[in-house]
C-alpha cells in the first residue's frame, strides 16, 4: 500500500494523472483491494469453521449443477450453481435447526430459512429468465431505396431441351441397392482392400459380411 501511494504521488507530480478519472482510480482501487482482501479473510475463516462433510457435499453439488447448466444457460453457471446449492443448504439446514432449536438459535435458524427461500426464488428466477432482448437487426433489403431489377433470363432450375443419360457401374450383386445390383449398367471386378480396412474380423466382420454380401477381400467398385 505504501508503494502504491509513492507511485501515485510521483505520477501526480509528473502530470500523468491529471484527469479526474485517474484521481478517482487512485482512491477506488486501493479501497476495492482492501474490501476484497477482507471478504477473502472472512471466507477463509468461514471455511475453517465449516464441517468438512457439509463443505464436501456443497462443493460436489455446486460442481455437478454447474456442469448440468454449462450448455443451457448464458449466465455464469458457476455462480448460479453455487447460489442454488447455498440456497438449498440455508433452507434445509435452517428448517431442521428451527424444529430442534430454541431461543436465539431458533431465531437464527428462522432467519437462515427465510434467506434460503428468498435466494432460492432469486436463483430460480435467473434460471427462467431469457435475458434482455437485443436490438433488432435492420433489414437492409426492406430499407433499400432502389430495388435490384430482375434479370430477363430463363429459370436455370427448369428442365432443359437436352436429354440426360445416366448409368451405374458396380458388382451387380449389391443386396440393398438395385442400381448396383440387378439394374447395374456396367459390371466391375471386385478388389482386395483387406490391407486398407481394419476390424473386419470376429463377430463384427461376420455381421458385415452377412449384411453386405462381401468381405474386405472382395470390395465392389461402384458409383
Amino acid at each position: 500500500m505504501v508503494f502504491w501511494v509513492v507511485v501515485a504521488i510521483a505520477e501526480l507530480r509528473n502530470g500523468s494523472w491529471a484527469h479526474g478519472a485517474n484521481l478517482l482510480t487512485l482512491v477506488v482501487l486501493p479501497a476495492g483491494l482492501v474490501l476484497f482482501t477482507g471478504l477473502l479473510v472472512l471466507l477463509l475463516r468461514w471455511l475453517g469453521r465449516t464441517p468438512a462433510g457439509w463443505l464436501w457435499a456443497f462443493l460436489s453439488a455446486a460442481l455437478l449443477m454447474a456442469l448440468a447448466l454449462l450448455l443451457s444457460r448464458p449466465l455464469p453457471t458457476g455462480l448460479l450453481a453455487a447460489g442454488l446449492a447455498l440456497s438449498l443448504s440455508l433452507l434445509g439446514g435452517g428448517g431442521s435447526a428451527f424444529r430442534s432449536g430454541a431461543g436465539r438459535a431458533r431465531t437464527r435458524a428462522g432467519v437462515a430459512s427465510v434467506l434460503g427461500a428468498a435466494s432460492l426464488l432469486g436463483v430460480v428466477g435467473l434460471l427462467l429468465w431469457d435475458g434482455r432482448a437485443g436490438p433488432a437487426v435492420p433489414n437492409a433489403a426492406a430499407t433499400a431505396s432502389a430495388l435490384v431489377p430482375r434479370l430477363a433470363l430463363p429459370d436455370p432450375s427448369a428442365r432443359g431441351s437436352f436429354p440426360v443419360a445416366t448409368l451405374t457401374y458396380g458388382s451387380g450383386d449389391d443386396r440393398h441397392r438395385p442400381e448396383f445390383g440387378a439394374h447395374v449398367t456396367l459390371r466391375t471386378a471386385p478388389f482386395d482392400g483387406s490391407r486398407l480396412i481394419g476390424r473386419w474380423k470376429g463377430r463384427s466382420g461376420w455381421a458385415r459380411t452377412r449384411f453386405f454380401g462381401f468381405d474386405g477381400k472382395r470390395l465392389p467398385i461402384q458409383a
